[in-house]
C-alpha cells in the first residue's frame, strides 16, 4: 500500500496504536516476529476498514483463516473496545489496551 508520508492516517490512531500494541504482546508469547501475527498494512486495513464481524474481518488481505481462527476474536474486541465510548475515553482506554492486552474471555 503506498502511502503518502507526509499524509495523515486515514484511521483512528489510537485504534491502530491497540492493534500495534496486542500484536507485539501476541508475538511475544509466540516468540515470533510481529509481522508473523500481521504486517502493518494488514493492521492498517483493518484500523482503516473497522471490520464489525468475522465475515469483514475474513475479507482484509492478510487475513487467512487460520489467522481468523487464532487472532480474529482479539481483534474484534480491540475494535469494539475502541468503537464503543466516547472519544476522551477511548484514547485512555486503548492506551490500556494496548499496554495491557485484550481483556481476557474467560
Amino acid at each position: 500500500m503506498g502511502r503518502c508520508p507526509d499524509c495523515p492516517p486515514t484511521y483512528d490512531e489510537a485504534t491502530f496504536q491497540a492493534l500495534l500494541g496486542w500484536r507485539l504482546e501476541v508475538a511475544g508469547e509466540a516468540k515470533v516476529p510481529a509481522f508473523v501475527v500481521f504486517t502493518d498494512a494488514t493492521l492498517t486495513a483493518i484500523a482503516e476498514k473497522r471490520p464489525a464481524d468475522r465475515g469483514e474481518l475474513a475479507l482484509i488481505s492478510g487475513v487467512g483463516a487460520r489467522k481468523l481462527e487464532r487472532y480474529g476474536a482479539d481483534v474484534l474486541a480491540i475494535l469494539g473496545e475502541a468503537g464503543a465510548m466516547p472519544v476522551a475515553e477511548k484514547r485512555s482506554a486503548i492506551t490500556e489496551l494496548a499496554s495491557n492486552g485484550p481483556p481476557s474471555s474467560s
